[in-house]
């Protein structure tokens, strides 16, 4: 099954394509055979190509991010859509650490996009609203829910997928060790809570500790 972020990113991706047919959506994913039914997934949505990076090997965000960057690299694209994170563990990192990696702008947790020739404009929920980035080509882009709905595929695409080739590359193997966690520690507390009788006390502490 498709991570439903990245469903989501996949369908933004689609209709782009139909709104622009000069456009191309290629899928990538990495991992073991398993990850190929979500790439025919999305090549039954309407995806033009799928590419599946073979690996066994447990991988983290980070090694994701470097298995595509590696690969991206290689080949133009204007913007990487992703999901905003893994259903699995919850790790929101892969976006951003690849961003960094290929040193492209990023915008996370998109709920609108808008673009045109020259830039793309993101709007993404935030605490008390909405806030607007603008990213120059080429760029990361993470989906959030609320973007769009996806399209289910016909059976008949579903069909068609399971006989479209995918291009299969075998990764190497890492020697490199996964983050382990060492220990865990209490947090050192130096001030004890206060209760205040009223708000007038609570400003009153405040100017003293040079607060405000």
């Amino acid at each position: 099954a498709i991570n439903p972020f990245d469903e989501i990113a996949i369908e933004q991706a689609i209709q782009w394509q139909e709104a622009s047919p000069a456009h191309e959506v290629t899928l990538i994913s990495i991992g073991a055979a398993s990850v190929c039914d979500g790439l025919r997934y999305g090549l039954a949505m309407g995806a033009d190509q799928a590419i599946w990076l073979e690996t066994d090997q447990q991988t983290t965000p980070l090694h994701i991010a470097q298995y595509l960057a590696e690969h991206i690299r290689q080949d133009p694209y204007d913007i990487v859509l992703m999901g905003k994170q893994a259903i699995d563990s919850d790790q929101h990192q892969t976006g951003q650490m690849l961003a960094s990696l290929l040193d492209w702008p990023q915008a996370t947790c998109a709920s609108t996009i808008a673009c045109d020739a020259s830039s793309v404009q993101v709007t993404q929920e935030v605490d008390g609203g909405l806030a607007t980035v603008s990213c120059d080509y080429p760029c990361v882009i993470t989906t959030d829910l609320r973007l769009n709905t996806p399209r289910y595929p016909a059976l008949q695409h579903l069909m068609m997928a399971r006989q479209k080739p995918l291009h299969h590359h075998t990764l190497p193997t890492t020697t490199e060790n996964n983050p382990a966690t060492t220990h865990y520690a209490a947090t050192q507390h130096t001030r004890q809570p206060k209760t205040l009788s009223c708000f007038e006390t609570l400003i009153t502490q405040l100017q003293q500790e040079g607060a405000l």
